[in-house]
């Protein structure tokens, strides 16, 4: 794997602009393909605090972890990656399969040379994280926050929430798109939406990839600590089915961000970074 571009910039994310010298944007190479990540560290001491790797859901790309880039660049290294597909790394003629995803981020620790992480997953991207330490040959984290996920995602499963949470996009899009003032949360959302436009197959080949997905038999073989965090009106994964990971992890924290549904880290960013932020300490508190 080599190194393709480590400029720093200036970099603006919905409004944020990431100042000089803490940003690299970067690509690195893997299996052939140009991969994209956001490596974003404006520590003063860069001892404190242990990095974070964000993974994001099908259909996205690192820009739907924005707010927790702007609230934890400060005091934790945070590295958001564009699976194959997605974002502005290039695509794979390959059909996507979860597994392969976890080894894309695995190439991403090594290539960056992390120790002891945080590795924070999105829905699909929560299947990723459980794949990933479910591949004990894979570097693990030392935690593991799983957000609005399950260890099964078999459309069957999550077709009547998607549908649901489609039309509430819509809906909220064209309400942001008319109002004079354009939410965090809206520019966040459009930036995703654009992203969808340009990368027609991207969202089918996801939800192809989770309709294989099944690793429930499997997860006590994860050891690590584990946070799971959703939301209370989440459609796609309802609260409880998510509660069905106090019989799977039986030591997980669970958490429950209100008024918020498949997507708490931008509908909710205080309440979910509060929770990220407590989990992060108590990690710490442990190495």
């Amino acid at each position: 794997m080599k190194n393709l571009s480590t400029d720093r910039q200036n970099i603006s994310i919905c409004g944020f602009s990431y100042s000089l010298p803490g940003v690299l944007m970067p690509y690195f190479e893997y299996n052939g393909l140009k991969l994209h990540y956001l490596d974003v560290d404006e520590r003063e001491d860069k001892y404190n605090g242990i990095p974070m790797v964000l993974v994001h859901g099908a259909g996205s790309y690192h820009v739907i972890w924005t707010l927790q880039i702007e609230e934890f660049a400060k005091s934790h290294r945070v590295i958001a990656l564009d699976l194959s597909n997605h974002g502005l790394s290039d695509d794979n003629d390959d059909p996507a399969d979860i597994h392969d995803y976890a080894k894309e981020v695995a190439a991403l620790v090594r290539h960056v040379g992390l120790d002891k992480y945080v590795l924070v997953g999105h829905s699909m991207g929560g299947g990723v994280v459980m794949s990933y330490g479910l591949q004990q040959d894979l570097p693990q984290p030392t935690a593991m926050v799983l957000v609005s996920t399950r260890p099964d995602l078999k459309i069957r499963n999550l077709a009547v929430g998607l549908v649901i949470e489609a039309v509430e996009d819509t809906f909220n899009l064209l309400r942001g798109r008319i109002s004079k003032h354009k939410t965090r949360e809206y520019e966040i959302r459009s930036l995703e939406g654009e992203m969808k436009e340009k990368r027609p197959k991207m969202m089918s080949r996801d939800l192809k990839a989770c309709d294989i997905f099944d690793v429930t038999e499997q997860l006590s073989e994860i050891q690590v600590p584990i946070l799971v965090v959703c939301g209370d009106e989440d459609n796609i994964m309802p609260l409880d089915e998510v509660e069905e990971y106090e019989v799977l992890f039986p030591d997980a924290e669970i958490m429950v961000v209100n008024k918020s549904d498949h997507n708490p880290m931008v509908e909710q960013p205080e309440q979910f970074n509060q929770i990220l932020a407590d989990f992060l300490k108590l990690v710490e508190s442990e190495i």
